[in-house]
């Protein structure tokens, strides 16, 4: 799984890019694999892996992450602009 922060930093476009193209692009990133963790599943996924949350803290209540197939077929544009 990744963090948004880690998908930024992979694909080497803006948080705010990656925010457009999430907000474009929901339902074909949630047939891939992409994922709004609150709650018990945020509580749960931060016992399973070692998360650092820059700027953040532990006071995140949601935290978006993707699979590799979500990366992947994410047909993310070539203009991060």
């Amino acid at each position: 799984m990744f963090t948004k922060q880690q998908v930024t930093a992979l694909i080497d476009f803006s948080d705010a890019a990656v925010e457009r193209y999430i907000a474009s692009h929901d339902d074909e990133l949630k047939a891939n694999g992409h994922k709004l963790l609150r709650g018990k599943k945020l509580k749960e996924f931060r016992g399973l892996v070692d998360v650092t949350l820059i700027d953040e803290g532990n006071k995140t209540i949601v935290l978006i992450v993707f699979n590799f197939r979500s990366v992947q077929g994410a047909g993310l544009p070539d203009d991060p602009g």
